[in-house]
């Protein structure tokens, strides 16, 4: 079994860093894809914490840029609570199948990753 090196948790900290983005295929949109980013553990946890009624609508706004298009905010409305423009343009059903993706693509579904080390007493 090897040990954790420095020179590991520094290699692996430039992969955390690097954000991952996801296309997703809309039906409802014909088919047209939306370019989300894949958000890291403290935005999720910002968003969970937070007292939106709608985390799902939270997540994708915040994970989508073009849902922060000004014009689109003003258009529909939005400009008191920009969230709320998801909902406006998306099905329940899409959103909560683009939340669960997100959340699971952020690794917040994963199985346990680490596994404990325990070493047998010898006597």
């Amino acid at each position: 079994m090897k040990n954790i090196t420095v020179e590991m948790l520094l290699e692996n900290s430039k992969k955390i860093e690097k954000k991952d983005t996801v296309k997703v295929k809309i039906k409802e949109l014909n088919g047209a894809v939306l370019e989300l980013e894949v958000l890291n553990r403290m935005e999720i946890l910002d968003i969970l914490s937070s007292n939106s009624a709608d985390k799902d609508s939270e997540l994708i706004y915040t994970s989508g840029k073009i849902f922060k298009d000004e014009k689109l905010i003003t258009q529909l409305g939005c400009q008191m609570n920009p969230v709320e423009v998801v909902p406006k343009v998306l099905s329940q059903s899409t959103i909560v199948n683009i939340s669960q993706l997100l959340m699971a693509k952020a690794g917040w579904n994963e199985k346990f990753t680490v596994e404990e080390v325990v070493e047998e007493i010898k006597n």
